[in-house]
């Protein structure tokens, strides 16, 4: 019983952070892509 619920919120932890980084990587991605823009000009 115990096995099971502590699958159960592994599950349920790594979904989370598969959806946190489907969310955060785009901006992520954007931010690196601007700031190496940014250093490209400047040189």
């Amino acid at each position: 019983m115990m096995v099971w619920t502590l699958n159960k919120l592994l599950m349920a932890l790594l979904i989370t952070v598969t959806r946190l980084c489907v969310l955060f990587l785009p901006d992520l991605a954007l931010l690196s892509n601007a700031s190496t823009k940014n250093y490209k000009n400047e040189n």
